[in-house]
């Protein structure tokens, strides 16, 4: 395990698998992985750039992390898995995997550019919002006392199904295309816009 204390810009670079422990970063932590990448500890950084080249991007039961300014940026030859309950992503998160799942439980989230191949799950405490150009096999969006919004960008979801739930209101009324079936749970006003069928 590699554990950072109080640094500036961290950059790290591994011929292998890669699992990181407590980490400490005022600046950037840009992280590369030739295989497998894990964060396993508490991990606190202003922006984060992380690549698993030919592996996985996961996290350990205790692993906690927090991008204070943003942007995160994933990118992953296999699955993405940042779940557990401790995230908080602040500024715009972008994403590049097979199954990517995600969840902040501390704040909203914002989703920039999105591609998965498979599963695209995403929640968030607060508002969760879309903003670039996302394109997914399925989708699972949820908000726990919050909207779901698409301020900006695009949604294609080529499988299905697409579950969509939120406390408040769901909006995605930019140029969208669903594959499959879209289920609505939970949600107040709901507003969806599809270019094709739906």
């Amino acid at each position: 395990v590699v554990q950072v204390t109080d640094g500036s810009d961290v950059m790290l670079n591994a011929t292998g698998d890669l699992a990181l422990g407590d980490v400490t970063a005022a600046g950037t932590l840009q992280i590369t992985s030739a295989t497998h990448l894990l964060l396993d500890g508490v991990m606190t950084v202003a922006t984060l750039d992380a690549t698993a080249t030919a592996g996985a991007i996961s996290q350990g039961k205790q692993g906690q992390l927090k991008v204070i300014s943003g942007p995160t940026d994933l990118e992953a030859k296999g699955d993405i898995t940042l779940a557990n309950t401790g995230n908080d992503f602040s500024g715009v998160l972008n994403a590049s995997g097979v199954n990517i799942t995600l969840t902040d439980r501390t704040n909203g989230l914002s989703l920039g550019d999105i591609n998965a191949s498979g599963q695209l799950t995403a929640s968030s405490h607060d508002g969760l919002d879309l903003s670039g150009t996302l394109e997914v096999g399925s989708l699972a969006l949820s908000s726990s006392v919050a909207s779901i919004t698409q301020s900006a960008g695009s949604l294609t979801v080529n499988k299905g199904p697409s579950q969509l739930e939120a406390a408040g209101n769901i909006t995605l009324t930019q140029a969208n295309a669903f594959a499959g079936v879209v289920q609505v749970t939970d949600g107040s006003d709901v507003m969806l816009n599809a270019t094709g069928d739906l």
